[in-house]
């Protein structure tokens, strides 16, 4: 459904406006042409030239009036969208959050996920459907906006040049530039806001940043190398614990808005999480740990009832403590052919 414009908004009343204009005009020119002139006709004429320009304006204050109600209404629903936008990135956010769940448990065990799935469905197609009630109003403005949050994503998500001579992949990200550059200054400002400033928590995203560190660790290596905190009481065994107690299972210990990855013993015993060597930089905590975890070689097994959610990660040995600190290394084998290519993380949310 396409939006309406002025003229097919206010069709009729311009009709008649023009009707009216018409008429005075034809009145007026009667007037002048009229060969007598007695009081009796410049009273009638007067009364015509009167009623026609009430009739005007009251057709203008109409076609005013409905312009600013459409101005009012418009503005509400730029509002509402970016709600609803909001409540759909939530709603995003938990069912990636369900499926990350589910994956992890066989499926004889996952069966009190499927009423709170279905609740999730349900309210993913009341918010599709709460964004048609305003396609008549504001569907340019959402075509656009959509289509500025895919080349966003393409922007954010694509893999950095490969060295200085990659001209193919600068000219492809300077493209998508100019296109959402153009395409944000066209937007309302509320739709350049939130493209502008992500609303967080938000679910974990591909980072090219990431992806790039550990390939680059990987050709160089042969291994993903891991700082671990120590969420354990310090003794006498935990070195030989630590050496022999492998391979080491990887730990989700996410909450509904933060993902964290941690390690266990390959008993099940909590070590403690994963540290996220970009904690200083700009890069999201989730987008962080999402990026890792699909890197990491791990098993498919599930764990024993009442166990965290953990799976194996296969070949993961200690690798040495952090000198004053209270963590250690972890080495995690795997091959530059094992890593999944970066157009494989190019669905939005991927992870």
């Amino acid at each position: 459904m396409q939006p309406q414009s002025f003229l097919r908004r206010n069709a009729l009343d311009l009709v008649f406006t023009l009707a009216v204009l018409a008429g005075s005009i034809l009145l007026f020119s009667l007037e002048i042409a009229s060969p007598e002139r007695t009081q009796l006709n410049d009273a009638l004429f007067g009364a015509l030239e009167f009623i026609l320009v009430l009739a005007a304006g009251l057709l203008i204050q109409r076609v005013a009036s409905r312009e600013e109600f459409q101005r009012s209404l418009k503005q509400y629903a730029l509002s509402a969208f970016r709600r609803i936008s909001d409540i759909k990135r939530s709603t995003d956010h938990l069912r990636s959050q369900l499926d990350r769940v589910r994956a992890q448990y066989s499926r004889d065990r996952t069966s009190d996920l499927d009423g709170v799935s279905a609740v999730v469905s349900e309210l993913a197609t009341t918010v599709n459907s709460s964004v048609l009630d305003w396609i008549d109003i504001i569907g340019e403005e959402i075509v656009s906006f959509e289509r500025a949050q895919v080349l966003q994503h393409k922007i954010t998500s694509a893999p950095p040049p490969r060295g200085a001579t990659d001209n193919e992949t600068r000219t492809r990200l300077d493209a998508l530039q100019k296109e959402l550059t153009s395409l944000r200054s066209e937007l309302p400002l509320v739709f350049q806001a939130a493209l502008q400033t992500e609303i967080l928590p938000r679910e974990g995203r591909f980072s090219p940043i990431v992806y790039a560190h550990y390939a680059e660790m990987v050709r160089q290596s042969g291994f993903i190398t891991l700082q671990v905190s120590i969420f354990l009481e310090a003794d006498e065994n935990l070195e030989d614990r630590l050496r022999t107690q492998v391979p080491y299972r990887l730990w989700d210990d996410s909450g509904m808005s933060k993902f964290r990855v941690g390690l266990a013993f390959a008993t099940g015993e909590w070590i403690g999480p994963i540290e996220n060597p970009f904690v200083f930089t700009d890069i999201y905590e989730n987008d962080f740990y999402t990026t890792l975890y699909d890197l990491l070689p791990i098993g498919h097994d599930s764990p024993a009832p009442g166990e965290r959610p953990s799976v194996e990660l296969p070949g993961s040995e200690f690798a040495g403590f952090v000198p004053n600190q209270a963590s250690f290394y972890v080495r995690v084998p795997i091959e530059s052919g094992q890593l999944p290519p970066p157009s494989d993380f190019s669905a939005p949310g991927a992870g």
